[in-house]
Protein backbone atom coordinates (compact mmCIF):
# COMPACT_ATOMS: atom_id res chain seq x y z
CA UNK A 1 0.00 0.00 0.00
CA UNK A 2 2.00 3.61 -0.77
CA UNK A 3 0.66 6.19 1.32
CA UNK A 4 0.72 9.78 -0.70
CA UNK A 5 0.56 13.03 1.35
CA UNK A 6 0.14 16.66 -0.26
CA UNK A 7 1.35 18.49 2.85
CA UNK A 8 0.33 22.47 2.17
CA UNK A 9 0.87 25.16 4.33
CA UNK A 10 -2.66 25.06 4.60
CA UNK A 11 -4.02 21.69 4.24
CA UNK A 12 -2.78 18.43 4.51
CA UNK A 13 -4.03 15.83 2.34
CA UNK A 14 -3.21 12.06 2.19
CA UNK A 15 -4.18 9.26 0.47
CA UNK A 16 -3.85 5.24 0.74
CA UNK A 17 -3.49 4.13 -2.82
CA UNK A 18 -6.90 4.85 -4.75
CA UNK A 19 -8.96 5.05 -1.77
CA UNK A 20 -10.67 8.82 -1.40
CA UNK A 21 -8.43 11.83 -0.13
CA UNK A 22 -8.25 12.72 3.09
CA UNK A 23 -8.05 16.63 3.87
CA UNK A 24 -6.73 17.73 7.67
CA UNK A 25 -5.92 21.46 8.67
CA UNK A 26 -2.09 21.61 8.06
CA UNK A 27 -1.72 23.05 11.68
CA UNK A 28 -3.60 20.03 13.17
CA UNK A 29 -0.65 17.48 11.92
CA UNK A 30 2.61 16.45 13.92
CA UNK A 31 4.39 14.66 10.95
CA UNK A 32 6.12 11.66 12.13
CA UNK A 33 3.13 11.30 14.55
CA UNK A 34 0.60 11.37 11.59
CA UNK A 35 2.96 8.64 9.90
CA UNK A 36 3.61 6.21 12.77
CA UNK A 37 0.17 5.57 13.53
CA UNK A 38 -0.56 5.25 9.46
CA UNK A 39 2.11 2.80 9.89
CA UNK A 40 0.65 0.83 12.69
CA UNK A 41 -2.95 1.30 10.91
CA UNK A 42 -2.33 0.10 7.56
CA UNK A 43 0.42 -2.46 5.56
CA UNK A 44 2.35 0.82 4.12
CA UNK A 45 4.82 0.02 1.71
CA UNK A 46 5.94 3.33 0.83
CA UNK A 47 5.65 6.77 1.34
CA UNK A 48 5.28 9.65 -1.54
CA UNK A 49 5.07 13.21 0.17
CA UNK A 50 4.74 16.93 -2.34
CA UNK A 51 5.93 18.95 0.67
CA UNK A 52 5.15 23.05 0.47
CA UNK A 53 8.91 24.26 1.54
CA UNK A 54 12.81 23.18 0.86
CA UNK A 55 13.74 20.20 0.94
CA UNK A 56 17.32 18.31 -0.38
CA UNK A 57 18.13 14.70 -0.51
CA UNK A 58 15.00 13.74 1.77
CA UNK A 59 15.40 16.17 4.66
CA UNK A 60 13.03 18.97 5.13
CA UNK A 61 14.99 22.49 5.00
CA UNK A 62 12.39 24.75 6.21
CA UNK A 63 8.86 26.38 4.66
CA UNK A 64 7.50 29.27 5.08
CA UNK A 65 4.36 28.58 6.91
CA UNK A 66 5.23 24.82 8.51
CA UNK A 67 7.08 24.50 11.71
CA UNK A 68 9.65 22.03 10.38
CA UNK A 69 13.70 22.70 9.89
CA UNK A 70 16.15 20.10 9.26
CA UNK A 71 14.13 16.60 9.56
CA UNK A 72 16.02 14.30 7.72
CA UNK A 73 12.86 12.46 7.31
CA UNK A 74 13.83 10.36 4.89
CA UNK A 75 16.24 8.75 7.07
CA UNK A 76 14.16 8.44 9.90
CA UNK A 77 11.45 5.64 7.94
CA UNK A 78 13.70 4.23 6.80
CA UNK A 79 16.14 3.33 9.54
CA UNK A 80 13.16 2.68 11.92
CA UNK A 81 10.48 1.27 9.50
CA UNK A 82 12.56 0.04 6.36
CA UNK A 83 10.28 1.72 4.46
CA UNK A 84 11.65 3.52 1.27
CA UNK A 85 10.14 7.26 1.20
CA UNK A 86 10.42 10.36 -1.32
CA UNK A 87 9.77 13.82 -0.81
CA UNK A 88 10.47 16.76 -3.18
CA UNK A 89 9.23 20.27 -3.42
CA UNK A 90 5.18 20.73 -4.07
CA UNK A 91 5.83 22.49 -6.67
CA UNK A 92 8.65 20.06 -8.51
CA UNK A 93 5.75 17.12 -7.57
CA UNK A 94 3.35 19.12 -9.32
CA UNK A 95 5.60 19.94 -12.40
CA UNK A 96 6.50 16.36 -12.86
CA UNK A 97 2.84 15.32 -13.12
CA UNK A 98 2.30 17.75 -15.66
CA UNK A 99 5.12 16.40 -17.62
CA UNK A 100 3.43 13.04 -17.75
CA UNK A 101 0.24 14.99 -19.34
CA UNK A 102 2.86 16.91 -22.24
CA UNK A 103 4.76 13.61 -23.22
CA UNK A 104 5.99 15.36 -26.04
CA UNK A 105 7.31 18.43 -24.34
CA UNK A 106 11.19 17.67 -23.87
CA UNK A 107 11.63 20.51 -21.45
CA UNK A 108 8.54 22.27 -19.11
CA UNK A 109 8.31 25.04 -17.10
CA UNK A 110 5.76 25.42 -14.70
CA UNK A 111 5.34 28.54 -12.64
CA UNK A 112 2.56 28.84 -9.77
CA UNK A 113 1.01 32.06 -8.99
CA UNK A 114 -1.10 32.27 -6.30
CA UNK A 115 -0.36 33.35 -2.70
CA UNK A 116 3.72 33.08 -3.69
CA UNK A 117 5.09 32.69 -7.00
CA UNK A 118 7.15 30.07 -7.53
CA UNK A 119 8.47 27.54 -10.31
CA UNK A 120 9.76 24.32 -11.39
CA UNK A 121 11.07 22.49 -14.57
CA UNK A 122 10.97 19.10 -16.17
CA UNK A 123 13.53 18.07 -18.68
CA UNK A 124 12.86 14.60 -20.60
CA UNK A 125 10.42 13.38 -17.41
CA UNK A 126 13.53 14.58 -14.83
CA UNK A 127 12.75 17.28 -12.48
CA UNK A 128 15.85 19.78 -12.63
CA UNK A 129 17.00 20.48 -9.52
CA UNK A 130 20.00 22.04 -9.84
CA UNK A 131 22.92 21.30 -7.35
CA UNK A 132 20.88 22.33 -4.15
CA UNK A 133 17.53 21.43 -5.16
CA UNK A 134 16.60 25.43 -5.44
CA UNK A 135 15.95 25.64 -9.30
CA UNK A 136 13.12 27.24 -10.20
CA UNK A 137 12.78 29.56 -7.35
CA UNK A 138 12.07 31.88 -9.32
CA UNK A 139 10.06 34.16 -7.05
CA UNK A 140 13.06 35.31 -5.71
CA UNK A 141 14.49 36.82 -8.26
CA UNK A 142 15.91 40.57 -8.06
CA UNK A 143 13.05 42.89 -9.70
CA UNK A 144 12.01 45.88 -8.81
CA UNK A 145 12.36 47.86 -4.98
CA UNK A 146 9.34 47.53 -2.80
CA UNK A 147 7.95 49.42 0.47
CA UNK A 148 7.95 45.55 1.69
CA UNK A 149 9.91 42.84 3.13
CA UNK A 150 10.59 39.58 1.96
CA UNK A 151 10.60 36.28 3.80
CA UNK A 152 14.25 35.80 1.98
CA UNK A 153 15.32 39.64 3.66
CA UNK A 154 14.94 41.01 0.50
CA UNK A 155 12.61 44.04 -0.44
CA UNK A 156 12.82 43.18 -4.64
CA UNK A 157 11.63 39.68 -4.91
CA UNK A 158 9.72 38.93 -7.76
CA UNK A 159 7.34 37.50 -5.36
CA UNK A 160 6.70 40.97 -4.43
CA UNK A 161 5.27 41.90 -7.44
CA UNK A 162 3.83 38.77 -8.70
CA UNK A 163 1.23 37.19 -6.40
CA UNK A 164 -2.03 36.77 -4.64
CA UNK A 165 0.45 38.23 -1.38
CA UNK A 166 1.85 41.11 -3.51
CA UNK A 167 -1.60 42.61 -4.54
CA UNK A 168 -2.60 42.62 -0.98
CA UNK A 169 0.20 44.25 -0.01
CA UNK A 170 0.04 46.85 -2.77
CA UNK A 171 -3.70 47.14 -2.52
CA UNK A 172 -3.39 48.10 1.22
CA UNK A 173 -0.28 50.52 0.22
CA UNK A 174 -2.69 52.57 -1.56
CA UNK A 175 -5.61 52.45 0.82
CA UNK A 176 -7.59 49.49 -1.75
CA UNK A 177 -10.04 47.37 -0.13
CA UNK A 178 -10.52 44.20 -2.51
CA UNK A 179 -12.12 40.69 -1.39
CA UNK A 180 -10.96 39.12 -4.80
CA UNK A 181 -7.73 39.22 -6.90
CA UNK A 182 -9.18 40.35 -10.26
CA UNK A 183 -6.76 42.17 -12.02
CA UNK A 184 -9.71 43.86 -14.16
CA UNK A 185 -11.25 45.18 -10.86
CA UNK A 186 -7.69 46.58 -9.26
CA UNK A 187 -7.25 48.39 -12.32
CA UNK A 188 -9.99 50.35 -11.39
CA UNK A 189 -9.75 51.71 -8.93
CA UNK A 190 -7.45 54.92 -7.86
CA UNK A 191 -4.02 53.63 -8.30
CA UNK A 192 -4.94 50.45 -9.48
CA UNK A 193 -3.31 50.82 -12.66
CA UNK A 194 -0.27 51.11 -10.91
CA UNK A 195 -0.58 48.08 -9.40
CA UNK A 196 -1.54 46.48 -12.41
CA UNK A 197 1.28 47.39 -14.52
CA UNK A 198 3.68 46.40 -11.81
CA UNK A 199 2.25 42.94 -12.31
CA UNK A 200 1.74 42.86 -15.80
CA UNK A 201 5.84 43.90 -16.01
CA UNK A 202 7.17 41.32 -13.40
CA UNK A 203 4.83 38.30 -15.30
CA UNK A 204 6.69 39.54 -18.72
CA UNK A 205 9.93 39.54 -16.88
CA UNK A 206 9.45 35.83 -15.46
CA UNK A 207 8.36 34.55 -18.46
CA UNK A 208 11.30 36.07 -20.78
CA UNK A 209 13.47 35.33 -17.85
CA UNK A 210 12.71 31.40 -18.27
CA UNK A 211 12.15 31.26 -21.61
CA UNK A 212 16.36 32.56 -22.15
CA UNK A 213 17.46 30.57 -19.49
CA UNK A 214 15.73 27.05 -20.12
CA UNK A 215 14.09 27.64 -23.48
CA UNK A 216 11.25 25.12 -22.53
CA UNK A 217 8.84 23.73 -25.02
CA UNK A 218 5.98 24.90 -22.67
CA UNK A 219 4.72 26.49 -20.15
CA UNK A 220 1.99 25.53 -17.39
CA UNK A 221 0.16 28.11 -15.20
CA UNK A 222 -1.40 27.20 -12.02
CA UNK A 223 -2.21 28.99 -8.74
CA UNK A 224 -5.65 30.89 -7.92
CA UNK A 225 -4.84 34.43 -9.12
CA UNK A 226 -3.90 32.37 -12.77
CA UNK A 227 -7.42 30.79 -12.51
CA UNK A 228 -9.11 34.21 -11.42
CA UNK A 229 -7.59 35.54 -14.22
CA UNK A 230 -7.38 33.34 -17.36
CA UNK A 231 -6.60 36.14 -19.93
CA UNK A 232 -2.61 36.60 -18.47
CA UNK A 233 -2.39 33.41 -20.95
CA UNK A 234 -3.60 35.76 -24.06
CA UNK A 235 -1.31 38.37 -22.77
CA UNK A 236 1.79 36.39 -22.30
CA UNK A 237 1.10 35.10 -25.89
CA UNK A 238 0.94 38.36 -27.04
CA UNK A 239 4.44 38.97 -25.09
CA UNK A 240 6.18 36.13 -27.10
CA UNK A 241 4.53 37.15 -30.44
CA UNK A 242 6.08 40.93 -30.05
CA UNK A 243 9.29 39.40 -29.05
CA UNK A 244 12.61 38.35 -31.47
CA UNK A 245 12.37 35.39 -30.53
CA UNK A 246 9.67 34.59 -32.68
CA UNK A 247 11.74 34.44 -35.83
CA UNK A 248 14.55 32.15 -34.44
CA UNK A 249 12.45 29.56 -32.60
CA UNK A 250 8.64 27.50 -32.24
CA UNK A 251 6.50 29.11 -29.87
CA UNK A 252 6.50 27.50 -26.87
CA UNK A 253 2.46 26.34 -25.40
CA UNK A 254 1.38 28.67 -22.73
CA UNK A 255 -1.65 27.28 -20.69
CA UNK A 256 -3.58 27.06 -17.73
CA UNK A 257 -2.88 23.47 -15.62
CA UNK A 258 -5.85 21.84 -15.93
CA UNK A 259 -4.26 19.43 -12.90
CA UNK A 260 -6.53 19.10 -9.55
CA UNK A 261 -4.34 16.85 -8.00
CA UNK A 262 -0.74 17.66 -9.31
CA UNK A 263 1.00 17.53 -6.36
CA UNK A 264 -0.17 13.64 -4.60
CA UNK A 265 -0.08 12.45 -8.16
CA UNK A 266 3.75 14.16 -8.87
CA UNK A 267 5.09 12.40 -5.12
CA UNK A 268 3.92 9.00 -6.96
CA UNK A 269 5.67 9.53 -10.46
CA UNK A 270 8.74 10.24 -8.15
CA UNK A 271 8.60 7.13 -5.90
CA UNK A 272 8.13 5.44 -8.79
CA UNK A 273 11.19 7.00 -10.43
CA UNK A 274 12.78 6.19 -7.62
CA UNK A 275 11.91 2.78 -7.75
CA UNK A 276 13.67 2.20 -11.23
Amino acid sequence: MILAIDYGGSNFRYQLDTHPIVILETQSVDLMLFLEEMMVQYPIESIAISFAGQVRNGVILSAPHIALHNVEIQKVIKERYAIPLVIDNDLKCAALYEASLNPHANTLAVLYIGTGFGGALVHQGKIIGGANNFAGEIGHTPFRATPFGCGCGRNDCLELSLSGKALALWSHHYGLDLEEFRLEDIKSKPKGDTIHQNFLDALAHSFFTVLNLFDPDGFIYSGSVMQNNPHLIDFLQECYTQSAFKTVRKAPKIELSISKEGCLEGAKLLLNQEKK
